[in-house]
């Protein structure tokens, strides 16, 4: 199923929880609405939903609208074939896995071995397949959740809303319900509509990501878009994994990008006007090295940062710090010098001002 949403704007008082945004979610997609706490995430989802109301714009599905404030529409969400998702678990303690998953069966009037198979055939699709007698206090948090995720997939919608569902869970259980998403996505290829503040959730599981802040939608597209080409200096800092380098440059006439008072980069000549801009990259974009080369800056290590396989160096030069991904071990102690080179491709320029993307 797809979904639209045509200008739509909640307000709580004096406060734009969701301001004027218009999107499209592909049939059969995995579209995660990231960004952080209080950006109107959940409100969006809450609204397409149909358990807010919005005080203007259009929600359609398949071409129905669902909501519309100017033909004063709102369909009733238990007639929007949605199934939710939320933070909470919601199960009942006191029912067994096979009553909490029957249960939103029951109610739409499949008995006997029907209403069996389908509880069934849920179950497997999570892999929970053979615990239909346990409890909820029986079962670890990971499974609890992808009993609350039968219990949705049971009843067969044609959009499955996620909001939050894996913030309650450790890094292991996160990591391991990714995959199950992922897989559950692949395997009954329902539109999906997940909401999270996590970007390493959001680039793993979907197929578009609307990123947003402060009510509005700042960039969207495919995950490796958004990661490789953020639209803001926002969409940049808060898809970083770990961190962001920023830099305040001034390009010169000559193309050369300068930090005044620490050091000149040549890095493919970027074709800007001359001027003062703020320069991202990402810590795996730069590259070390333990003796100087042509085009590399001299820094100092400060601090070696790596754990198991993920090798982060973080190095200044003066006030300049920057946090360095390192493509092989280097062996370095603190106060070494290393020189460091960015890949110029993957150099980020957002207007000083504003912190719009400025194109190369």
């Amino acid at each position: 199923m797809r979904i639209e949403v045509r200008n739509l704007t909640k307000r709580w008082g004096s406060v734009t929880a969701v301001d004027d945004v218009t999107l499209e979610f592909d049939s059969g997609g995995f579209t995660t609405l990231l960004g952080p706490s209080g950006c109107g995430k959940t409100t969006m989802l809450r609204m397409i939903a149909g358990l807010e109301e919005a005080n203007a714009g259009e929600i359609r599905m398949d071409d129905r609208p669902v909501f519309s404030s100017a033909e004063m529409i709102n369909v009733p969400p238990g007639r929007r074939s949605l199934g939710l998702v939320f933070q909470s678990y919601a199960l009942w303690p006191h029912m067994t896995v096979f009553q909490n998953i029957a249960l939103g069966l029951a109610r739409r009037g499949v008995r006997g071995s029907d209403l069996a198979r389908r509880v069934r055939e849920a179950l497997e699709r999570v892999r929970l397949h053979g615990m239909e007698g346990r409890y909820p206090s029986e079962l670890s948090g990971g499974q609890q959740q992808r009993v609350a995720i039968a219990r949705m997939i049971a009843v067969e919608p044609a959009v499955l809303l996620l909001d939050e569902p894996l913030s309650n869970l450790d890094a292991k259980l996160r990591l391991e319900m990714r995959a199950e998403l992922k897989r559950l996505h692949h395997d009954l290829g329902m539109t999906v509509v997940y909401v999270t503040h996590d970007q390493i959730e959001a680039l793993t599981l979907s197929t578009k990501i609307a990123v947003m802040d402060h009510g509005r939608v700042l960039q969207y597209d495919e995950p490796d878009v958004v990661y490789r080409s953020p639209a803001t200096r926002f969409v940049a800092e808060f898809t970083a994994n770990p961190v962001m380098n920023f830099l305040d440059v001034e390009v010169t006439q000559q193309g050369t990008v300068t930090m005044p008072g620490a050091f000149a980069l040549t890095a493919d000549g970027p074709a800007l006007r001359p001027g003062r801009y703020l320069l991202a990259v990402r810590p795996e974009d730069c590259r070390v090295f333990e003796n100087a080369m042509p085009g590399a800056v001299p820094f100092r290590v400060y601090a070696d940062l790596s754990a198991g396989p993920d090798q982060f160096l973080q190095v200044r030069s003066g006030d300049v710090q920057l946090t360095v991904r390192t493509e092989r071990r280097v062996r370095v102690s603190s106060d070494q010098e290393v020189h460091i080179s960015f890949v110029g491709e993957h150099l980020h320029f957002f207007d000083a001002g504003t912190g719009e993307k400025v194109t190369r």
